[in-house]
């Protein structure tokens, strides 16, 4: 009975409680503008590190090269970097500089690839207290990103996202699928489901999850989820629906946060990957051949229906036909008969007479 009790107080605490925004998580990323205050498209990068439990800045080598602004973009959620970029030093760019910055966190920063967290890229931990800007060769990546983002460019089925939330490691889930953005059910959903999600996304782990009904009335796809799924795809936690989820109300939607624990990443998973439901050429031709001999099929059996009603009805006609034709028959039958014994009679009636 304790067991059940605290695997249900869980539960039910989270169904009741809204989630709070969580803060920022180890490796979130924002880029502040000439006035210091945050930008959404365009900026000089900073990180946030957990173990710091601080904002500081990134440093790179001049000359970076644009896998770095392209993975900056894509984990802050846009489709990739505007240009190559450019970097912050002592000589100001767009009115910020180098000494404006806070204390550096990470140097020697490179990309050999475009990847959904820049922390899956190279770099070195600054361990010098003293060390207060990027030292020389070195600057603050400035990074614009193109406005189009992931969620709104050609989304995949079975594509995922976090929506409004104050950092792109956290918001409200939803799931595209049937060319419609949808929400998931928190009522079977576990921390294994958000798991997979934010490996999805390119995060290794989730941190946090529950129920969250801030953003109105929405389209609900998911409820029943594998609850011990482990997969880097989330579309391995359930089947496919081809309706809307009629059992669940938005003051149910998942609400997650996802973060990346350096200590927990593992290089040999496909954090990130592309994670389509889209049906090959094949699996098309297939199904629509089925859709085909399933319409023939139903065809044919309406067509044997209805012309067993027609000999039916046909067979039934003849007979009362036939009967019709054996009563008329016998009724012929029966009035020459009738006839022939009148005949006698009067033959022998005229016999008697003359008789008489």
């Amino acid at each position: 009975m304790t067991a059940v009790l605290q695997l249900l107080v869980p539960l039910l605490l989270a169904a009741i409680a809204p989630v709070q925004a969580a803060g920022p998580s180890n490796g979130d990323l924002r880029l502040v503008n000439s006035t210091g205050g945050p930008s959404a498209l365009e900026g000089a990068l900073q990180i946030y590190l957990a173990t710091n439990g601080t904002w500081g800045a990134v440093c790179v080598r001049a000359g970076s090269n644009k896998e770095l602004y392209n993975t900056v973009c894509q984990q802050l959620g846009y489709t990739g970097a505007d240009g190559t970029g450019s970097y912050v030093t002592n000589v100001s760019v767009n009115n910020v500089t180098n000494d404006e910055f806070p204390a550096p966190l990470l140097t020697g920063v490179q990309c050999s690839s475009v990847y959904p967290h820049l922390l899956r890229c190279g770099y070195t931990l600054v361990t010098d207290v003293m060390e207060d800007i990027c030292e020389d060769g070195t600057g603050v990546p400035y990074v614009t990103c193109m406005s189009s983002n992931l969620t709104s460019s050609g989304p995949y089925p079975g594509q995922v996202a976090l929506f409004y939330g104050e950092w792109s490691s956290e918001g409200l889930l939803q799931v595209y699928l049937n060319n419609r953005w949808g929400t998931v059910c928190s009522e079977f959903f576990t921390l294994a489901n958000g798991d997979s999600v934010c490996q999805q996304l390119g995060y290794t782990n989730a941190l946090y999850y529950g129920p969250y009904s801030q953003y109105g009335i929405r389209w609900i796809w998911l409820r029943e989820l594998n609850a011990t799924c482990n997969s880097s795809c989330f579309k391995d936690c359930y089947t496919a629906p081809t309706i809307r989820n009629i059992y669940c109300s938005n003051r149910d939607d998942v609400y997650l946060v996802c973060t990346f624990d350096t200590t927990r990443y593992d290089s040999s998973l496909p954090y990130g990957r592309n994670c389509s439901l889209e049906y090959g050429t094949l699996t098309a031709a297939f199904i629509a051949v089925l859709m085909i001999l399933f319409c023939l099929i139903v065809s044919v059996y309406i067509i044997i229906f209805i012309m067993r009603v027609v000999v039916a009805a046909y067979h039934k006609t003849e007979h009362y036909k036939l009967k019709d034709k054996r009563h008329r028959n016998r009724r012929h039958d029966f009035d020459e008969y009738r006839s022939s014994l009148d005949e006698n009679s009067m033959i022998l009636s005229n016999d008697y007479t003359v008789k008489d």
